[in-house]
């Protein structure tokens, strides 16, 4: 790799000139090298405002309502050239315009681009009046909605095209779900940080199960987990988050709870804890029936998912590629630019686009 905090010593053979040709050359190849594959943090803001943000905005939107009668909705950018489509599943409580910068990659003008706010966050309606807590009755809830996605729209507006699957966290334990109850209807997918096994320190992952259980049982299960509770913007701070090394993408993610508190989701509930915990506690047997191509990327620092299932899942699988970032925190689709940058080098190359 070209170092480019330096200029290499050049011989002069044809002058001056070739010395200051090479030395610009240099310089270019540098500048234009430090983020080939995705939005640099440089000028970030004045780019989010001007082109970012701006995209996102003119997607399509669209709903359906669920088997549960709640309203979820989604955006979809669809092109008339297009030869694929891309479909995005964001983290818990992450609303999909978090994702406007990474759409803003990914988009080209062949490829079609739907993503969806999960049922009890984003713009998707909430099950209880307190909208900060997340909460879902089943997991298996997430897997019936994205099935719905795909057979009332995705499919429908892709028209025979291939399909690609991007999900994070949560995202990637629905998909991987998903994948194992309806093989054959995406080519490819690359999942960020899947969440196959929560963290749930400081308890050991069974001490967690029955501990929900009995909160269960007494009542509690649309009360927030314990040690968890709302969303509070003046508490979110950079110097204490655990989720990006990026202060540029920090602060947009910031900025977007602060300018749309209908987007806010705090902490998890004792329901959404247990049938999180019941999903993932079997979900490494899923691994053989996925035959798909999957690319699996693990952050080393990640205080929200635990790595060794997305191991023993990856390695079940037929056709499973796993990278470890060791210095990323959990949000690797948002992290600072020298890792992002090549986990969007990885996505391009995996899916071809």
């Amino acid at each position: 790799m070209l170092d480019c905090s330096t200029t290499p010593k050049l011989t002069e053979i044809n002058g001056v000139s070739n010395l200051l040709f090479m030395k610009n050359f240099i310089l270019l190849f540098c500048l234009f090298s430090t983020s080939l594959w995705a939005v640099p943090e440089r000028g970030y803001t004045q780019l989010w405002a001007d082109k970012i943000f701006p995209n996102f905005q003119a997607m399509q939107f669209g709903e359906f309502t669920n088997k549960e009668g709640l309203v979820i909705r989604f955006h979809f950018s669809v092109k008339p050239d297009a030869k694929r489509s891309l479909v995005i599943l964001p983290g818990r409580a992450e609303p999909a315009v978090k994702y406007s910068e990474v759409i803003y990659d990914l988009e080209t003008a062949d490829t079609n681009v739907f993503i969806m706010d999960h049922q009890g966050q984003g713009e998707s309606q909430r099950s209880l009046p307190d909208t900060h807590k997340g909460y879902v009755k089943s997991f298996q809830n997430y897997v019936a909605d994205v099935d719905q996605f795909m057979t009332t729209v995705v499919i429908p507006e892709s028209a025979g095209k291939d399909l690609y699957l991007l999900a994070h966290s949560m995202g990637g334990g629905v998909s991987v779900h998903y994948l194992a109850q309806h093989p054959g209807v995406f080519k490819k997918a690359f999942l960020c940080a899947p969440m196959l096994k929560l963290n749930t320190k400081p308890y050991a992952e069974i001490v967690a199960k029955i501990f929900a259980f009995f909160l269960q049982k007494t009542g509690k299960a649309t009360e927030y987990a314990p040690g968890k509770g709302p969303y509070v913007l003046e508490e979110d701070t950079f110097a204490k988050n655990v989720v990006t090394h990026s202060e540029a993408r920090f602060d947009m993610m910031k900025a977007l709870f602060r300018d749309y508190p209908q987007l806010v989701v705090g902490g998890p509930t004792v329901q959404w804890v247990s049938t999180a915990l019941k999903a993932t506690g079997k979900i490494q047997n899923l691994g053989p029936k996925i035959k798909i191509p999957l690319f699996l990327i693990q952050s080393g620092n990640d205080e929200y998912v635990k790595n060794e299932r997305q191991n023993s899942f990856c390695d079940k699988a037929p056709d499973c590629k796993r990278v470890l970032y060791p210095q990323a925190y959990h949000e690797m689709l948002m992290e600072k630019d020298e890792i992002r940058d090549d986990v969007m080098k990885n996505i391009h190359e995996f899916f071809g686009f």
